[in-house]
């Protein structure tokens, strides 16, 4: 089962690499390498359902 804050990691982590390529232009290698970071992350974003919820316990003691 794939969190909320799993989802919320790779966001930022596909930001970051936005950045990066933003940063780094037409770099032969490096920005093909990110290009298929990018890619991977988008893949993974799309496997996981927007409404995940993430399971919590609670305890109340007395």
């Amino acid at each position: 089962m794939i969190s909320r804050g799993n989802r919320e990691y790779i966001t930022v982590q596909w930001l970051e690499t936005q950045r990066l390529l933003e940063m780094i232009g037409a770099h032969p290698i490096m920005s093909a390498s990110l290009k298929h970071k990018e890619k991977h992350l988008l893949e993974q974003l799309e496997k996981i359902p927007s409404d995940a919820k993430d399971t919590k316990v609670v305890l109340r003691f007395t």
